[in-house]
């Protein structure tokens, strides 16, 4: 679901109309919206919006071998294990990324 799906049928649980008839709408704006509702139901859309243009999730950076103080010339076995646990979180961390943006959210690492 998009971002104005989501909208939309959140606004028609609160007002009780039919997603079907907002979601009829999407000519640009709704302020042809029937029945007087439209420039509520437009500053609505625009308020969440910018709720969430407004709202940046911030993501961790993935832990490296030094953030444990080790270094291949300590100990190459232990290095080896935290760089491969490195690069599974780096990958967690992208996968994250990607669908928070695809929700319409901002990241931020």
């Amino acid at each position: 679901m998009n971002m104005r799906e989501e909208f939309e049928a959140a606004y028609c649980v609160k007002h009780e109309c039919l997603t079907s008839l907002v979601a009829g709408l999407r000519r640009g704006n709704y302020y042809s919206y029937i029945g007087g509702e439209g420039t509520s139901l437009n500053a609505a859309w625009w308020a969440w919006q910018a709720s969430r243009a407004a709202l940046v999730i911030m993501l961790p950076e993935p832990s490296t071998p030094e953030t444990f103080g080790v270094t291949q010339a300590d100990d190459p076995e232990q290095y080896k294990a935290l760089e491969a646990r490195h690069g599974a979180q780096s990958a967690a961390i992208s996968q994250c990324r990607r669908a928070i943006e695809a929700a319409g959210l901002k990241v931020k690492a």
